[in-house]
């Protein structure tokens, strides 16, 4: 399985430069507008997408079927994808979370700020979500996966419109979530995370055993 991360760590290095220049250009137009929340969030997307890139490029090569072909199991094939989700997430949100430092610190008043109470939120928008895709993936491929990503987004993104939408309505206040203790916050959504993981990546093992290649 090592093999398997590797091997992905060396194509995220080779567009790795364009996330970089594009990632630098956001923080210019964040600072110049001074706002830096859609810059967290796009750092965050931009770990998360990461995996779509990976394993698009392995279906245009049918790589996949390549490595099956080796002392390799249907398993380990799944759990590096999966590992190197969560690994690029991770970065993606540690990013998030300098950026909010860093910004801090500049002798410039921004207008947002971007701590845990936005972070997971949006970390478990875009995990949901992949987890969501990741059999589609493996049984369709990545261009499908791709449009079931982005219609869960959309579909959850419709769910949280609509349920802010009905507090107005009834005038219920939502200023009690940051009440909520961090722990119990990041706790909550964590466990979202966990759940919806563990699910796909059975499904996915599953899928892709009955799958003939």
């Amino acid at each position: 399985m090592r093999g398997l991360i590797l091997k992905d760590l060396y194509l995220i290095k080779g567009f790795g430069r364009q996330y970089t220049f594009v990632l630098i250009f956001m923080a210019i137009w964040a600072i110049a507008i001074k706002a830096t929340t859609f810059l967290c969030i796009y750092a965050i997307l931009m770990g998360a997408m990461i995996i779509l890139s990976v394993m698009t490029i392995d279906d245009s090569v049918s790589f996949n079927r390549f490595a099956l072909t080796m002392p390799v199991c249907e398993r380990t094939l799944v759990r590096s994808k999966y590992l190197l989700f969560i690994l690029t997430v991770s970065v993606g949100a540690v990013t998030a979370l300098l950026i909010s430092g860093i910004v801090s610190f500049l002798p410039i008043e921004m207008n947002q700020e971007f701590g845990w109470h936005e972070i997971m939120p949006s970390v478990t928008l875009f995990i949901v979500a992949t987890s969501i895709a990741f059999p589609v993936i493996w049984l369709k491929g990545a261009e499908k996966g791709r449009y079931v990503y982005m219609a869960a987004i959309l579909g959850m993104g419709g769910v949280v419109y609509a349920a802010v939408k009905l507090c107005q309505q009834f005038e219920i206040s939502l200023d009690a979530l940051e009440l909520v203790l961090d722990t119990l916050f990041v706790g909550v959504f964590a466990g979202i995370c966990i759940i919806s993981l563990v699910t796909s990546y059975f499904i996915s093992v599953r899928l892709v055993r009955k799958k003939e290649w």
